[in-house]
């Protein structure tokens, strides 16, 4: 087994009741296919880390990405890993409840950045700063995003 993480984002185009359900039903899956992860939800604005073998991952990635009830599907990261972020997770829901328009080229730029200038093969920086982004961006307008030329920013301790 190749160990790799796969993030996204995408719109929602269900209800809350209908995702809840989904997660149900895809913590089972998930569990069948030693798949972990979490999915952070805002408004219709939907971020999930998916990790495990890349086969299945990118798998489950295909079939979210032709579900009718996603739109604007966009993989930020997808790469093989050492270990997993969320090992006791096969699917946690984080439910952010804001309506703010998430900026998916900040998330693209923030990625680019922190891979010019750091070896991320065997850690899983840019789901830190994804993850921290995403939250901030959503929940708070006025967040400055962590620069990756700022050398005293420490990306393993970003998420709070």
């Amino acid at each position: 087994m190749t160990l790799a993480q796969l993030i996204y984002v995408s719109r929602r185009r269900m209800s809350s009741e209908a995702l809840t359900r989904i997660v149900a039903r895809s913590t089972v899956s998930n569990a069948q296919r030693n798949i972990t992860g979490v999915l952070m939800c805002s408004g219709q604005n939907l971020m999930q880390i998916l990790e495990g073998d890349v086969a299945d991952i990118v798998s489950r990635y295909e079939v979210i990405r032709r579900d009718q009830r996603h739109s604007d599907v966009q993989c930020l990261v997808c790469k093989n890993v050492v270990k997993r972020m969320f090992p006791d997770s096969k699917m946690m829901l984080a439910d952010l409840d804001s309506q703010a328009v998430l900026d998916r080229q900040r998330l693209i730029e923030m990625v680019e950045g922190v891979r010019l200038i750091t070896n991320t093969s065997h850690y899983p920086i840019e789901a830190h700063v994804l993850l921290r982004d995403f939250k901030q961006q959503l929940c708070d307008p006025g967040f400055v995003p962590w620069d990756p030329e700022e050398k005293t920013s420490q990306p393993s301790r970003l998420i709070a």
